[in-house]
Parts: structure tokens; sequence; C-alpha cells
């Protein structure tokens, strides 16, 4: 059994050999390279046991030699020296081995660290740097063998992060990441080396907890939400639903919140002449062209805030310069033209404007890619860079494509037209919704 962290995470650049190799690869070759490196240890202790024989048969021979009682003192010069330069020999060959030794020591280590590597792997989630299912699986099966055969308490604690897929597409896999690890650390920081913590499907968490009673794994439960994920407070409408099927209710969570150490506010249900308020309707709204709808159920107007980016300047070249933000991960509101109040944030023309603005893919130009471009009614400056709040106060008509450029140029002033006379009808700014009923 391992700890409940896992690997920890340093040495995983692979090299760029390996980069375009599947694991299964990789291991195999790196299993020859060590063979390989095993025979040349081999190759290369057998030359020094060649060399080590050929110094004691000449130590021998010098031996006999040395000891003839006719030697004379010519010869017995030039036997010493022999036996000199010998020694010499061998001192050179053995501090060449101990080279060519740590060599291929130091080479067999790098290959045994990338077979280390390759199994962390494996058996680790690349995100969270917790384990995988797999290993989990079998970690598992060890587990409840020992807790049989010594009779010990074994106790399982599941964690499922309720509409993580609907988080992930609306925010982004990057922000769905740090969940992951957000909810991956706060499960390791509560448990010992004794347990096994792993990421058991897409948005599914695990621990096994040898030697743990079920006292001490509820708490360990707590402490995972109120510590780990700093949990003090939620607040939900009445209408809230979490769990398998959405069976569980807001009364259900406030229950188990009580048990679990942090607290629960139901919000009731709110009404007004349009019907519930509540996310769906609002969205809904929105994507019905109904922005005073939308804006009725929040309390202000929806807004699309954002940085203004560079475009193709195609609305400077027909009199018509607009700021273009992305709606990348937005909710998008229906797609067409719209009267807006602009708040501009930063830099040095900061204020609020009239404008209209265009919400979709520009069908009279080929383009796929939604964004906002809005038009500033009388001003004149530079807004890139800048940071902008679009105020969505009332859909003028749907997206359309023209016979002409000139064609455009007119619909566009009769655009500009509706919205100012729409705005200046709409009072004081920022605009109170009729109160909620």
């Amino acid at each position: 059994m391992s700890d409940s962290t896992g690997p920890d995470g340093k040495g995983h650049a692979a090299a760029s050999r390996d980069s375009d190799l599947r694991p299964s690869a990789v291991l195999l070759s790196t299993i020859g390279e060590i063979g390989e490196q095993i025979t040349t240890i081999c190759d290369k202790l057998g030359r020094a046991e060649a060399g080590v024989k050929t110094y004691a048969g000449a130590l021998d021979k010098v031996g006999k030699d040395l000891s003839d009682p006719r030697i004379t003192a010519r010869r017995l010069k030039d036997k010493v020296g022999q036996m000199l330069s010998a020694t010499a020999r061998v001192a050179e060959q053995n501090s060449a081995l101990q080279g060519e030794l740590r060599s291929s020591n130091a080479e067999i280590g790098r290959l045994r660290q990338r077979i280390e590597r390759l199994h962390s792997e494996t058996i680790t989630d690349p995100i969270t740097k917790i384990f995988k299912r797999k290993w989990f699986d079998h970690s598992l099966d060890f587990a409840i063998e020992t807790a049989d055969e010594r009779s010990r308490p074994l106790c399982l604690l599941m964690i499922d992060i309720d509409r993580f897929k609907r988080f992930n597409d609306q925010h982004g896999r990057r922000l769905g990441d740090r969940v992951l690890r957000l909810v991956a650390k706060a499960l390791s920081d509560c448990t010992t080396g004794q347990d096994i913590v792993a990421r058991h499907g897409g948005d599914q968490f695990v621990a096994i907890l040898p030697n743990t009673e079920i006292e001490d794994a509820e708490k360990l439960a707590r402490d995972v939400i109120a510590d780990g994920l700093g949990l003090a407070h939620v607040f939900v409408g009445a209408d809230f639903r979490f769990g398998k099927g959405r069976a569980g209710t807001a009364v259900d969570l406030k229950t188990f919140g009580k048990s679990m150490g942090f607290g629960v506010t139901i919000a009731e249900i709110i009404a007004n002449d349009l019907g519930e308020v509540s996310s769906t309707n609002i969205r809904k709204s929105l994507s019905d062209g109904r922005p005073a709808d939308a804006a009725a159920m929040l309390g202000h107007w929806h807004r699309i805030d954002g940085e203004v980016f560079g475009g193709d300047q195609r609305g400077r070249q027909l009199g018509y310069p607009t700021a273009n933000m992305s709606i990348n991960r937005l909710h998008p509101p229906k797609f067409g033209i719209y009267a807006v109040k602009v708040d501009v944030l930063t830099g040095p023309n900061t204020g609020t404007y009239d404008g209209a603005a265009s919400v979709g893919i520009r069908p009279m130009f080929g383009e796929n890619r939604p964004n906002l471009e809005t038009f500033l009614i009388d001003f004149d400056g530079d807004l890139y860079g800048e940071h902008l709040s679009i105020a969505l106060i009332e859909y003028l008509r749907p997206e359309a494509k023209f016979d002409s450029l000139e064609a455009l140029v007119a619909q566009m002033d009769d655009d500009c037209a509706r919205a100012r006379e729409i705005l200046a009808t709409i009072g004081a700014f920022p605009f109170a919704p009729p109160p909620l009923g």
C-alpha cells in the first residue's frame, strides 16, 4: 500500500524521445536499455578479470625469478621494473574501469527514474496528482482482504461534485480542473499516510480508510468539508435539488449541513407578474430577446462585461466604429441588434454612454464566431484594451444579410435612431425595474 497523496509530480518531464510513445512502449524500451547496460558492465568486468589474471601470472613469474639464488643485480633490476610496469597497467585499467562503472551506474539510475516516472504516470491522475481508479480498485481489494483477515474496521469515503459537467461547460476546462485539484487537495490534506485517495471518475473522488471506525470517517468528512474546502454556509433556493437523480431537497441539505458543520439558508421562491423568478426563466427571457423581463427578475439590467479587443475595423470603414468583446462561455442572449447602455470602466473615457450593439455571428461578412460589437452614440475615442459593461435594454431586430453595404449602412442608421429614442425614455440610469410582486 502507498500513502494517500501519491507521487508528488516532481521529475515528470519526459525526455523528448519519449513524448510520442505510449507508456508501455517506453517501458519496454527502458528495460531493453537497462539490459544493454548490464551486458556492458559484465563485459567490462570480464575484461578486468582477464587483466587481473594476467597480472597475477606476471607476479608469479617474477616471484619465481626473484627466488633464484643465481639472479644477478641487473636481472633483479629488470624484474622489479617489469613488476612495477605491470602494477601500473593494472592500476590504470582499474581506474578506467571505475570510471566506466560509475558512468554505467549513473545511466542505470537514470533509467530507473524513468521507470519510476512511468509507474507514477500509470497510477496517478495527471490533473489532480492523486491515484487513478485502476490503482484504487487494486488497493480496495487488498484493503478488504486485510480488514477481513485481521478483523479490523474499514471505511470508504466518496465525494461527488454535483453538476460538474454543466460548470465545466459554462466556465471552461481550465477552471474546472482547478476545482478538481481543490477537492483532491482537501481530501488528501485531511487523510493520513495509511489512507488511499483516488479520482474514481470525472467528478468523483474516493478515499479508502483502513483501521477507521465509522465515527472517525464521519469526522473526516466534516473536516474535508469545513477545513479542506472551507465551507461555512450555503444559500440555496427552496427548489434546490442535489444528489443522484436530484433526489435531495433543500431541507435535506439543511439536515446534512447540521451534521457536517456548515449552515444552510433556504431562500423562498419569489414571483412577479412574469412568473417565478429563477435562473432558468432569466436565461429564457434573454434567449427570447426580452431583456426587460430578465431585468425585472434580476433587479438590474443584464450586463455583459469584458475587455475590448481589436477587430477587422469594418465598422470604422462604414462610419460605425465598434467596440468588440467576446461572449465566449457566456449564456448568449438572442442574436440580433439591441439598444444598450455602455459603462466605460477604465481609461480616460470612463462614463456612461448610449449605444447600439450587435450580438451574433455577423452573417453579412460570413463570420461564425459569436461576439458582441457595440457602437457608442456621440462618442469619439479609443477603447482598445479598456473594460466595458454593456447593459442590454431592448431587442431591436434579428441579424440579417443585406444585398449591399449601402443597405447595411442605411439599416444601421435606423437602428441607431431607434436606440437613441428608446434610451431617451428610460429615465435615470441605472434603470430600476418594476418591484417584484
